[in-house]
Parts: C-alpha cells; structure tokens; sequence
C-alpha cells in the first residue's frame, strides 16, 4: 500500500500510516487467536477449550482493525481529494476479504495463502526488471523467467517434503503412518521464515530498498 501510494505521489501522512499499521496489527492479533483456535485440538487439545473461548470474543480485534484502516484511508482521501487507487485499496481489500473466508471455513486458509504469494511476487519482479535493461525484449524476459523458475523449484520443494520425511522417518526405523505435525512443522517453518525475510526485505524506511524498488521511476 504504502509503495503504491508512493508511486502515485500520495504518501500517506504518519497519522494515516498508523491508523492503517495499527489497524493490521489488529487484525493479526485476530489471526493468532484464530490459528490458536484451529490448531490446539491437534497439538494441545487441554488447551482447545480455553482456546475456543477466547476466539469466540475476539471478533473486535478484527472489526476494530477494519474500522481504523477505513479511517486511515477515508483521511488520506479527504488530504488528497481524491480516492487512493485500486493498487493502493486491493491489497488491504484482500487482507480483510481473506480473513473473513478463514472465519467462515478453515479451508479458505490455502486460497489465503495461494493469494498473498502472487500478490508478493510484484515486489521481486519489480526489483529484478530494475536490474535489467527494459529496452529490449531480453531485458523483460529475463526476470520474469527467473520467477517462473523459482516457482516451480518452490512448488517441487513443498510437495516433496512430505515423501522426503517419510523416507527419512521409515529409513530411521520409523513403523505405522508418519506423523503429519513433523512436515506440517517444517512447512511452518518456511512460512515463519518467509514473514521475517520479507520484513527485512521490503521495508521503505531502508534507502537502499527504495533506491532498488523505485528505480524505474523519474527522479523528483
């Protein structure tokens, strides 16, 4: 959000930026008592009753953090005049609309997930055509050919954890079906991994980072 508005030449004023982070946060903080809620059955089920009772009246965190994005982005559009653009509103659209379907089934955490990865991808995209000369066909290709690789490499890593652990589990003198926390675990892992990475990436406040991102940019 905060690149895109950026790149629109609306930034967003440090009032609006933290009704916007506070309200994500909120809304994290609904994420982890919802993950709690669904996962203690499996790891710590005397723990599921009391996790169960704290997410039945946790629903303010996430409407909270809806309302207080809402103000953010109603006053950044009453400073400029003018609506923030859809690359601006989609991602924290999205957020909000992923985490009403996890609230409504359990299944839409995949689609969650799917979703928030292709949206991530704009990032090192942009930051790889940076790289490249964009006045030839080469220099589009090349990165775009890059992601396409990794991609696949990522998918063939996920898919073959599983199958990987079992060998090792049965290999190891391992009987009866192979425990699914253990690749579940490793899978979190990456995923845990991945949120640190991209905050450490990603982050406006470092110049370099903008230097990189905003290259393709005219200097003003």
């Amino acid at each position: 959000m905060a690149s895109f508005a950026h790149i629109d030449q609306t930034p967003f004023t440090e009032r609006e930026r933290s009704l916007i982070r506070v309200g994500l946060n909120l809304v994290m903080a609904w994420h982890v008592v919802w993950a709690a809620n669904n996962s203690f059955g499996r790891i710590s089920p005397e723990m599921l009753a009391g996790a169960a009772q704290v997410y039945a009246h946790a629903s303010w965190l996430a409407r909270t953090g809806f309302a207080l994005g809402l103000i953010g982005l109603a006053l950044q559009a009453h400073r400029t005049r003018r609506l923030p653009s859809i690359r601006v509103l989609t991602p924290w659209i999205a957020l909000h609309v992923w985490y009403l379907a996890m609230a409504s089934d359990f299944s839409a955490l995949l689609v969650a997930q799917l979703g928030h990865s292709l949206q991530y991808l704009v990032f090192p995209l942009r930051l790889e055509m940076n790289r490249e000369p964009t006045d030839s066909t080469r220099g589009w290709l090349k990165p775009i050919a890059s992601l396409a690789t990794w991609t696949i490499i990522g998918i063939a890593v996920f898919e073959g954890a599983e199958p990987v652990f079992n060998a090792g589990y049965y290999l190891g003198g391992g009987t009866g079906q192979f425990p699914a926390v253990m690749s579940t675990a490793l899978i979190t892992c990456i995923g845990i991994h991945h949120y640190f990475i991209d905050g450490a990436l990603y982050k406006l406040r470092n110049p370099e980072v903008r230097r990189a991102l905003f290259a393709h940019l005219p200097r003003r």
